[in-house]
């Protein structure tokens, strides 16, 4: 089955970490995008769409203040970790 929907959401972030998404736009469209595709990621696969929940938004978008314009290095530090702990899990036996 195709996860179109899911892969934009992981595309997104790595586009972000490669700095050809800017952080006014990632910071404001991330959340957009995981909340009105939410219902279409589950269709494809939940499983992939629970685990960029927890490893993109729960343990790495949600934890940093996006309020504040300087922490655009720790965002990007912290979704490059998050990213590349993500795509462990997808290129393993769990996924």
């Amino acid at each position: 089955m195709k996860t179109i929907n899911n892969h934009y959401i992981i595309q997104m972030t790595k586009d972000f970490i490669d700095e050809k998404i800017d952080y006014l736009t990632y910071s404001l469209d991330y959340s957009y995008e995981l909340i009105s595709r939410w219902d279409k990621m589950n269709r494809e696969s939940e499983e992939l769409a629970d685990m960029i929940n927890f490893y993109l938004f729960e343990n790495g978008f949600d934890t940093i203040d996006l309020g504040y314009a300087g922490n655009e290095p720790l965002l990007r530090k912290v979704m490059r970790q998050q990213y590349m702990e993500l795509m462990e899990c997808i290129n393993s036996d769990i996924y």
